[in-house]
């Protein structure tokens, strides 16, 4: 709404309100079946009708119209289950079915990947692949992942003086061309599909998107390809970076690139800087929303077999520990062997992913420790929204609270990039599948152009309605920067307060009696005592 609300106020006609809200751009990166983007869709077409009748209830045949233009214009998701993304569009289109119109083309706006994984800036393809990308996972020799760093150690240096890897022109053509697409009218079946042929087009056709789409599929394969020793007659299909850099100038390298192309079909790479060039190369969304997934990057072991059929899986799943379970594990090629192979596959896969979070310098902040899904997707939102865009998410409270966050929560803080963050207990059920323990909070960020002088905070709350209450403006607590580093001076993590009035008595005390011990190799403590007051 805020954003909404800032492009109104700066436009002056009732035609300038309307493209300010058509111009609009709307993601969630795991959109699921896309209950958030469906709730952007009715904000934003309810003022879009509002514009366009001059009416605070608009007529249902305008609601309609504008239903059917915001889904049209400003919606993006993405989600790895293609099962998600066809209930997105669906879901999308029973919401903005107009009558004597046809439903509208999204496959350019809806579609399938792991968000997490792919380029998201085209300027990793001139500085070339991470040597991090050939860490050893599951099923690699160490010499050849040791042969191939060193080799990419040394193209990496060679390769400085080189000219820039990506063709700027290239590029902007392609983001024109997504552009073009974007804009084209859809009132009637033969307009329709036009939008799907020129679509189809770009993505299969044009070579321009297929060279960028193969350097961009090698550099994320590169992560993810087999690292083994290979008998001289065989092609080699690791891409190292001067490999990389070829095949954005030949058809070098043809059967490396068709490895890196079938893998991004098997684990869907995203492409944020290809995929939607047309937004990406105008600084990013308006605002990101959801709800990520919130689950361990790490395999699960025991999930993974109790989500399989057979008496083997059953009995694995069912182990009374861990010890016990990877004996039978262990002793499983023999008992099962394709379910053998199915689990080192998995194994392999989740390794791949958590090394390419780890070392693609794409999650320089929350990329570390033992990785939750939604850490990276919140560092990932705040990627992908433009300089005076909004954030706004559901993750679990360790965001604020975990050490292995502590990097991302304090560049938040010391970047004032948090508009408010609202702690939850689950206690009421808000999600029923969830253990009524479990907490999590509302979290908003904002870009850099509009940072917050102050921050707002709530916690120990079971539900929204708690805020609009009478009598508990207390709960609402302002902090700022310099709260953060007077509370919780070394980690930056949040602390916690009741209510304002518990804050201001803690603000005073803290004031009053100092840091007892401040970490860094220049900070002289006096020889006192450790830990934050």
């Amino acid at each position: 709404v805020p954003v909404m609300q800032e492009r109104l106020d700066a436009a002056a006609t009732g035609e300038e309100k309307e493209h300010a809200l058509l111009a609009l751009r709307v993601c969630d990166p795991a959109a699921g079946s896309g209950h958030f983007l469906l709730a952007a869709v009715r904000r934003i077409a309810r003022e879009l009708a509002r514009i366009r009748t001059g009416q605070r209830e608009p007529d249902p045949k305008t609601h309609r119209e504008a239903l059917r233009d915001v889904v049209q214009h400003c919606i993006y998701g993405v989600d790895k289950n293609a099962f998600a993304v066809d209930l997105c569009k669906v879901a999308l289109w029973l919401e903005a079915h107009a009558a004597g119109l046809p439903l509208s083309f999204l496959d350019h706006h809806i579609q399938q990947g792991d968000s997490l994984v792919g380029v998201l800036d085209l300027n990793v393809l001139e500085a070339g692949i991470p040597d991090g990308a050939y860490n050893p996972v599951a099923g690699d020799e160490k010499s050849a992942a040791n042969s191939y760093k060193k080799q990419n150690r040394e193209e990496r240096k060679g390769q400085q003086t080189l000219g820039p890897a990506v063709d700027a022109g290239l590029s902007l053509r392609v983001g024109r061309e997504l552009a073009e697409i974007g804009a084209l009218p859809q009132n009637t079946p033969a307009q329709v599909h036009e939008v799907q042929r020129r679509y189809d087009a770009l993505v299969n056709e044009d070579k321009d998107w297929f060279q960028l789409k193969s350097a961009c599929d090698a550099w994320t394969y590169a992560f993810f390809a087999p690292l083994q020793a290979r008998a001289a007659d065989q092609p080699d299909l690791v891409p190292t970076t001067d490999k990389l850099r070829q095949t954005l100038v030949s058809t070098a390298h043809g059967q490396m690139v068709g490895a890196a192309v079938a893998a991004s079909r098997h684990h869907p790479y995203f492409h944020w800087a290809l995929t939607f060039r047309d937004v990406i190369e105008n600084g990013g969304f308006d605002v990101v929303l959801g709800n990520s997934p919130w689950e361990r990057l790490k395999l699960q072991e025991k999930e993974f077999f109790a989500a399989r059929p057979g008496p083997e899986a059953r009995e694995i799943a069912d182990a009374p520990n861990k010890a016990a379970r990877q004996r039978l594990i262990n002793a499983l090629s023999a008992r099962a062997p394709q379910l053998a192979a199915d689990f080192e596959q998995a194994r392999r896969n989740a390794e791949s992913s958590s090394l390419f979070v780890r070392q693609s310098e794409r999650f320089p902040l929350a990329g570390r420790g033992d990785v939750n899904n939604y850490a990276v997707f919140a560092e990932l939102d705040r990627q992908l929204i433009n300089m005076t865009g909004r954030v706004g998410m559901i993750c679990p409270s360790g965001i604020a609270f975990d050490a292995t966050t502590q990097n991302f929560f304090a560049d938040l803080v010391n970047s004032h990039s948090i508009i408010s963050l609202l702690d939850f207990e689950n206690r009421e059920g808000v999600f029923p599948a969830v253990h009524r323990s479990y907490k999590f909070v509302l979290l908003t960020m904002t870009g850099s152009d509009r940072p917050a002088s102050e921050s707002e905070f709530a916690f120990f709350l079971h539900r929204t309605e708690q805020l609009r209450e009478p009598g508990n403006e207390q709960r609402r607590i302002p902090l700022t920067a310099a709260d953060f580093a007077l509370f919780n001076p070394n980690t930056r993590t949040c602390p916690i307060f009741r209510s304002r009035k518990d804050m201001e008595i803690a603000r005073k005390m803290y004031q009053r009696a100092g840091i007892f011990w401040q970490d860094g190799e220049d900070v002289d403590n006096g020889g006192g005592g450790g830990g934050e007051t």
